[in-house]
């Protein structure tokens, strides 16, 4: 089972010598990674909104808002540099593993957050969150390319595989940290290290994806007719990305005017008291 996955010492020379070549279209790699990052500000935007929720069913609705716009996130940034892959076979998608592979992301980012931001947020517990989005993105990646219907056969090396996992915990447990880090700083840092932590995360999705990339190999196969109900590769991607940068948009939207709403009603409270000081202090002096 594991010689049909991966590549063995008995043919790995014969499987990289006849395996496919292929280029990117680096525009479409560039937007790729873009998307990671912009879900990944707005997801984490929306972290900080779970770990302020006063009650149990606001800090469910952000923890759910912000599972689906990182795992939508995830999932799209994996079709849009899969559409970026410029090879000769045509390429389409079968309905079952393409969408279990945006259950796996969108489940592995809502454990992660819920872990992150349940009781302390320890060292270990950060690592934890790390260890199962990192692991998330890794099983979105894999399902995703099982997906795959094409005229030829996927093997991967079991070294670089096993790096692009390592890859994307290592990032995610950084980019957590340093967003839980923005938590305690000035309010004049907190922006630019929360965007930093959209970065180091989208980072994480890109590198996770591309590494992974580096361990394929795709070897010539019979033909292999399209399954009823495939999907058609372009048209998909444009629409996957459409749709993410909707629902993205929307969630940092809500997040924002949340946010906003906050700090109006402290304002009014604020000066509600400094109104009652002012009444008691002239009250006092006549």
């Amino acid at each position: 089972m594991l010689g049909e996955l991966f590549l063995t010492g008995a043919t790995r020379d014969w499987v990289i010598e006849t395996s496919l070549g292929y280029t990117y279209d680096y525009r479409l790699v560039a937007l790729s990674v873009l998307v990671a990052i912009f879900a990944s500000y707005t997801a984490f935007h929306l972290v900080v909104r779970i770990s302020e929720a006063a009650g149990g069913a606001a800090k469910a609705a952000w923890l759910m808002t912000g599972a689906v716009s990182m795992g939508g996130g995830i999932w799209s940034m994996h079709f849009i540099a899969m559409l970026a892959l410029q090879m000769t076979p045509n390429v389409q998608y079968g309905v079952q593993f393409t969408l279990l592979s945006v259950v796996f992301a969108v489940l592995a980012s809502g454990a992660a957050f819920q872990i992150v931001t349940t009781a302390g947020r320890s060292p270990v517990r950060l690592l934890g969150g790390g260890v199962v989005l990192g692991a998330g993105i890794g099983a979105m990646h894999y399902t995703g390319m099982a997906a795959m219907h094409m005229d030829a056969a996927i093997r991967y090396d079991p070294l670089v595989f096993a790096a692009s996992v390592v890859v994307a915990v290592v990032l995610s447990s950084l980019a957590l940290r340093l967003l839980f880090h923005s938590l305690e700083s000035r309010a004049a840092t907190k922006r630019l290290q929360r965007i930093l932590s959209g970065c180091v995360m989208g980072s994480s999705i890109a590198a996770m994806h591309y590494t992974g990339m580096a361990a394929t190999y795709f070897l010539p196969a019979g033909s292999t007719r399209a399954m009823t109900g495939d999907l058609d590769a372009s048209l998909m991607a444009a629409s996957v990305a459409a749709g993410t940068f909707v629902v993205v948009s929307l969630s940092l939207l809500a997040s924002l005017i949340d946010q906003a709403r906050k700090i109006k009603l402290l304002s009014a409270q604020l000066n509600q008291q400094s109104l009652n000081a002012i009444v008691h202090y002239v009250d006092e002096a006549i």
